[in-house]
């Protein structure tokens, strides 16, 4: 695993599957958390060298779907533009491309 699994998240390499471009191998660094209220698994993160990847014609904007694969798992989200720092933020509402925490992991 990468650093930062002891966490519940994953930093490492990632296949990004961005709608409509073939697929890439890019690094990611991604956490994620349970909502109880909202009843649902959300995670984020950033991705560094999307553009060096996938080139940017055409750009990828706010809202851009993309699918996270990690050797843990399979996750959809969205993509933020492209920020000052070159990177992308991704976030997703389903289950994360990595390994979750057992539910008893903090008792």
């Amino acid at each position: 695993m990468g650093d930062g699994d002891d966490d519940g998240g994953y930093t490492g390499p990632a296949t990004l599957t961005v709608e409509g471009r073939s697929p890439v191998q890019v690094t990611v660094q991604l956490v994620g958390r349970f909502d109880p209220i909202a009843g649902r698994f959300t995670w984020q993160g950033r991705i560094r060298g999307l553009v060096d990847a996938i080139g940017d014609d055409p750009p990828i904007t706010a809202g851009t779907p993309v699918s996270v694969a990690t050797p843990h798992g399979t996750g959809t989200g969205t993509l933020s533009a492209q920020d000052v720092f070159g990177g992308h933020v991704v976030t997703g509402v389903s289950a994360p491309p990595f390994a979750q925490l057992p539910d008893d992991a903090d008792r």
